[in-house]
């Protein structure tokens, strides 16, 4: 459509604002279906497997621009994306199943749910005509309502979870957006500024592939590591003369820790939450973090126009992880609980009825892991 409908700029503007929308809503709603299917111990692991995918995409759409631009033309390159799209859209629609918790806890479809369930494990045994029940969740009614984000537990995990989003998201964009041009700024080539950022990148990826198992073994509280070990560097690189080689160094294990701590965050976003809301959830919270993302560029370019030495912007950025560290080391501590507590429902061999759903997670609606 942007391709195509696109008279001017201001069209294209308008148009990407609405392909920006629907883009922006997939990944929490992948987050939290992956969150459904996955056993516990792999919710983190999936999500960032997902993430890297979404980043790998992101990061072939520059060669694969490159080369449609020269021979079909600027619109080539949205009728190509929205082409694939819609093919996966369709491919998605046939064969994604629904969440059979999601269906559960609305009391939907106990048909669907059955024939769900024979996929996944063809040698179960079902009644006849079975009722199925979500036996770790409240039921929290059809309609979603905000204020359930801030239930109970989630009283205190949803506003710290926005906040770190927030900071995150901050040093996340500053380092796509500005990272060559710092570069340039301190004296490396335009190649050279090129290539750093690539690697860069490439390092984001290994910190959150590094991250994803032991958030799965430890919980929230193990993503505090990558943002603490970034604050340190941060504030040496932005004070101390590394010279040429060291400092591009410096900026690869900080794009590890940064980016590494936010693919982290994905990972997480969604376990707090139940069923019947936890896309909402996850979308709140990206959404959210918007805050972040359009404020990192721009604060980031306010203190590159001032008369602070260039490579001083990364001393100040180490605000940006301090606060994500104080913020999940909080939501850390309080997954360990929940964690526990599950555990202990687990060991006590909460029986379930039959046809029951159960998904490894006995803690309730407030702060279902």
């Amino acid at each position: 459509m942007n391709g195509r409908a696109a008279k001017d700029d201001r069209d294209a503007v308008a148009l990407r604002f609405l392909d920006g929308g629907a883009i922006s809503s997939i990944l929490p709603l992948s987050w939290a279906l992956n969150i459904e299917f996955a056993p516990r111990r792999y919710r983190s692991t999936i999500v960032t497997t997902v993430m890297v995918g979404y980043s790998l995409g992101t990061a072939l759409g520059g060669p694969i621009a490159i080369w449609l631009i020269p021979k079909f033309g600027w619109g080539s390159v949205f009728l190509a994306g929205g082409g694939l799209s819609l093919l996966s859209a369709i491919g998605l629609l046939f064969m994604l199943p629904e969440s059979i918790r999601f269906l559960a806890s609305k009391g939907r479809e106990p048909e669907t749910i059955a024939r769900i369930l024979q996929r996944l494990a063809p040698g179960i045994a079902l009644p006849a005509n079975p009722h199925f029940v979500v036996a770790d969740e409240e039921g929290s009614g059809k309609t979603f309502k905000v204020k359930l984000l801030f239930k109970d537990e989630l009283r205190t995990i949803t506003p710290l979870l926005w906040i770190a989003y927030i900071f995150s998201s901050m040093t996340a964009f500053f380092l796509a957006t500005w990272t060559p041009l710092v570069f340039e700024a301190l004296g490396f080539s335009r190649s050279t500024a090129a290539l750093a950022a690539t690697v860069n990148s490439a390092f984001g990826a290994i910190g959150g592939l590094t991250l994803m198992r032991f958030t799965d073994r430890f919980g929230a509280i193990a993503i505090t590591v990558m943002p603490l070990l970034a604050v340190p560097l941060l504030l040496v690189t932005g004070f101390v003369d590394f010279g040429e080689t060291g400092f591009l160094v410096a900026s690869a294990f900080i794009t590890l820790f940064l980016i590494g701590g936010h693919f982290g965050l994905h990972s997480i976003a969604g376990i707090f939450y139940p069923s019947t809301f936890r896309g909402n959830g996850a979308g709140w919270a990206t959404s959210v973090a918007k805050i972040g993302s359009i404020a990192g560029p721009y604060i980031a370019g306010l203190i590159l126009a001032t008369s602070l030495p260039v490579r001083n912007i990364f001393a100040v950025l180490a605000i940006c992880p301090a606060v994500f560290v104080v913020c999940i080391l909080i939501i850390g501590i309080m997954h360990r609980r929940i964690l526990k507590r599950e555990d202990a429902l687990a060991a006590d061999g909460i029986a379930l009825g039959s046809g029951a759903v159960a998904s490894g997670s006995a803690v309730p609606a407030a702060a279902s892991s």
